[in-house]
């Protein structure tokens, strides 16, 4: 740039082969924009982009057909002509458009993409259960991204508005990763997710799309995962849809043959009433329930977002409810479609103790209300919160007259550190922050102490020493270069 702003020719290399090699990068932008232009769906997939997102790039062609038509003019203006003053303000010129184009066209991708990171506070506050707090969006091979476009991106971690402090979110996800089997960005194992692995970072709600829930019977891809220790014996057992489905058929497999049970439907919304059938396994443990038996579980509401299967017994009797397994379940839908409801995440939000809360358009709702952003050990009081988007937080525990392990459900990471006040003598004190599996650990003399915990990136001295120096080396080298043109001007 120095020396195309200068008027030195040959040194900027426009003539001849040299020329062609300073034409390369504008060819490169313009062959790439093309390609993508055109086929734009095969090349994202060979990129192993999922075919959802594959299909979501034809919004690139606006971008990349302006970015093809800047380049083709620095193309034209290096090939007509050597880089003197006016080719140099035509260069310049379609630098600063490409840049500014740049910056608009980014900041319409984010103002006019449905697909927000962070949901909008009256989509979530309207959320069955209400405002969700840390969340998780369940979407199997993103087949509901439609269903999830006002809510979030789907498949979010559990690190909803977990600030990337000082640019070290990599390593949150590095030890996530390490911990859980899974990247933050692309879903949740259903194995952790059943064992309770996630309570630690304060999972308040889990929206699971109709798709991870239900499956075609007669699907050729199989999700099924073989978590050790799950789909453990209960006295009620729930399946949901993640939609509201009229039944024509229903078939469950139990582990106790020829007993009684109760099936009863499940309610899109907390507040409707639900309907219940009296029907019988038979000797292989086989529930099968025929159209003209269901018709009475949903009486006159015709749908239902789920089912519920538990053991009878007579009205008064003290006798306890039996647990068993449900190792199938099948239904058929008004539109003859045969679904399985055996996939991991029923039976990781049966095991893992989440709450139902309701069904909308293609999703249902669960709220984990056992979860904490703190916990202790003992437990004592942990009051007067205060959480900062940047990432600081205080939090003030009552030990009294012993110390008391805080863990706080956010990521452990190099550089946390925290400090505690007393609040009856003001003596401060500085708290080692430990790991605590995926989460950090202090512990909190006896007392009242306000705990603080803020983040300072690693090495952060030596960094801003280095930057110094370099800002010094440039501003020498610029002087110097300066100092070394005066003469040649002069001459």
């Amino acid at each position: 740039m120095d020396a195309m702003t200068s008027g030195r020719r040959r040194e900027a290399a426009v003539e001849g082969v040299r020329r062609f090699v300073t034409s390369i990068p504008a060819m490169a932008v313009s062959a790439w924009s093309v390609a993508m232009i055109l086929a734009y769906r095969p090349i994202l997939e060979f990129m192993d982009a999922s075919p959802t997102a594959a299909a979501n790039g034809s919004s690139l062609r606006w971008p990349l057909a302006v970015h093809a038509l800047l380049a083709i003019g620095v193309l034209f203006v290096i090939a007509r002509s050597p880089l003197r003053v006016k080719p140099r303000r035509w260069l310049i010129a379609i630098m600063m458009v490409d840049l500014a184009l740049l910056t608009a066209l980014g900041s319409l991708s984010y103002g006019h993409n449905d697909g927000n990171i962070e949901p909008s506070p009256d989509v979530m506050s309207a959320l069955p259960g209400g405002h969700p707090g840390r969340m998780a969006i369940l979407d199997s091979g993103l087949s509901d991204f439609s269903t999830f476009v006002k809510l979030g991106a789907p498949n979010l971690n559990v690190f909803t508005k977990q600030p990337s402090v000082q640019g070290y979110g990599s390593l949150i996800g590095e030890y996530y990763g390490n911990a859980t089997g899974t990247h933050p960005l692309l879903g949740i194992d259903a194995c952790q997710l059943g064992r309770g692995r996630f309570a630690q970072l304060n999972l308040q709600t889990v929206l699971a799309s109709a798709s991870s829930l239900t499956d075609p019977v007669d699907s050729p891809v199989v999700r099924k995962q073989d978590c050790p220790g799950s789909n453990r014996p209960s006295s009620v057992i729930t399946r949901y849809f993640g939609q509201e489905l009229a039944l024509r058929s229903l078939v469950i497999k139990t582990s106790l043959p020829s007993t009684t049970f109760v099936v009863s439907s499940v309610p899109a919304f907390k507040a409707d009433v639900d309907y219940s059938l009296r029907v019988a396994s038979d000797e292989t443990g086989e529930i099968r329930i025929p159209p003209r038996v269901l018709a009475p579980l949903t009486q006159g509401l015709n749908k239902t977002a789920g089912i519920s299967v538990s053991t009878w017994r007579p009205a008064g009797s003290l006798m306890p409810s039996r647990s068993f397994v449900v190792s199938s379940t099948e239904i058929t839908d008004d539109e003859g479609r045969a679904l399985q409801l055996d996939e991991p995440y029923q039976v990781a939000l049966q095991d893992g103790g989440f709450t139902y809360s309701g069904t909308r358009i293609g999703y249902a709702v669960f709220h984990n209300t056992a979860s904490g952003p703190f916990s202790t050990s003992p437990q004592v009081p942990v009051i007067n919160r205060v959480e900062k988007i940047w990432g600081d937080e205080w939090v003030t525990v009552e030990a009294d007259s012993q110390e008391v392990d805080l863990v706080r459900s956010s990521a452990w990471l190099p550089g946390w550190r925290a400090t505690a006040v007393n609040e009856a003598t003001g003596q401060s004190k500085a708290l080692t922050v430990k790991r605590h599996d995926l989460v950090q650990v202090v512990t909190v003399p006896p007392g009242t102490w306000r705990v603080h915990f803020h983040y300072h990136a690693p090495f952060i001295g030596i960094g801003l020493i280095s930057s110094a120096v370099g800002v010094v080396l440039l501003g020498i080298t610029l002087v110097v270069l300066r100092r070394q043109r005066m003469p040649q001007a002069e001459g």
